[in-house]
């Protein structure tokens, strides 16, 4: 005859039983869910460290095709065989893209400074293209103290230490050359709106650049020429389209009378050194990001990479 205590005895058993295999259940599903992201995880990142290995390929694509175009010439142009997109490469899962964006056709920001001093005819050509883009010209006399040694500053529109210091947070004047665009941001008067029309016409080069009047946009010419104005240099613009620039001198023979161009200064040039290459990768779900700035010191040679940032 079976008692009460044993039956209920026997009720607890079966209820650890059922909660020993809900628990063992749990566990395994823990497991199972650990393991799962685990191997996740592996297969993100591996699919990271491909898509930085195909980032680095795409730049140095970039650059043989640089050193190909600068082997069979000495002029760059909008049609010069680097300015059209790279072939996108494959990768297991994904595709690369990108291109290469010629550097020297743009305002170089650091050309305010020559041998660590401020240069005040770069400033004034830098004063004529923030008019004509309808920026404040004061831009240049913060962007003068932003870079440059002293701590003082160059006009009541300038900014130096004192100014900077009291933000929050606080910081200092950079007092060197930019090391990238992006930099622009610290710089007082330099919102986004102000950097977002700047952009287009301006860069950020370790030296000081002659502009190329093959890629130029009429805005960066007819403040880099005295007496030229923007609708002369939208002329210019017009011309090399049918007919690039062969050099300097094919250049200033195109200009107007009224424009002039002193030899020697090493403003203009039709040759670029300098290049911003771009590339984009995706592999299943993972999207990196690269820009490269690349130097071709010599038309032949193998461009070096100055700066790159990867995402």
């Amino acid at each position: 005859m079976v008692t009460g205590v044993a039956v209920r005895e026997r009720g607890v058993a079966v209820v650890m039983a059922l909660v020993t295999v809900a628990l063992a259940a749990t566990a395994a599903a823990t497991m199972l869910y650990r393991a799962h992201v685990w191997a996740r995880d592996l297969e993100l990142t591996a699919d990271a460290a491909q898509a930085r290995q195909s980032a680095v390929a795409a730049v140095a694509r970039a650059a043989e095709a640089l050193r190909d175009d600068g082997s069979r010439t000495t002029v760059d142009h909008a049609r010069s065989a680097w300015n059209a997109p790279l072939s996108p490469g494959l990768v297991e899962g994904g595709v690369v893209e990108a291109r290469i964006v010629e550097q020297q056709g743009l305002f170089n920001l650091n050309n305010l400074l020559r041998h660590g001093s401020v240069d005040s005819a770069a400033v004034a050509r830098y004063r004529t293209l923030l008019t004509l883009l309808r920026l404040p010209v004061e831009l240049a006399d913060s962007l003068t103290d932003w870079m440059d040694a002293d701590i003082a500053k160059v006009s009541r529109f300038g900014a130096e230490d004192e100014d900077y210091l009291r933000l929050s947070p606080p910081y200092r004047a950079a007092n060197r050359p930019l090391a990238r665009l992006g930099e622009l941001a610290r710089v007082k008067g330099y919102t986004d709106e102000v950097v977002a029309v700047l952009g287009p016409f301006v860069t950020v080069l370790p030296d000081g650049t002659a502009v190329n009047v093959n890629t130029a946009p009429a805005e960066v010419l007819a403040a880099v020429i005295d007496g030229l104005t923007l609708v002369e240099a939208r002329t210019a613009v017009a011309q090399r389209n049918p007919a690039y620039y062969k050099d300097v001198a094919d250049f200033r023979a195109r200009l107007p009378r009224a424009a002039e161009l002193k030899a020697g200064e090493g403003l203009v040039t039709v040759t670029s050194s300098h290049f911003r290459v771009t590339a984009l990768v995706r592999r299943n779900d993972v999207r990196v990001r690269t820009e490269a700035l690349l130097y071709r010191a010599q038309r032949e040679s193998w461009p070096v990479t100055v700066a790159q940032t990867m995402d």
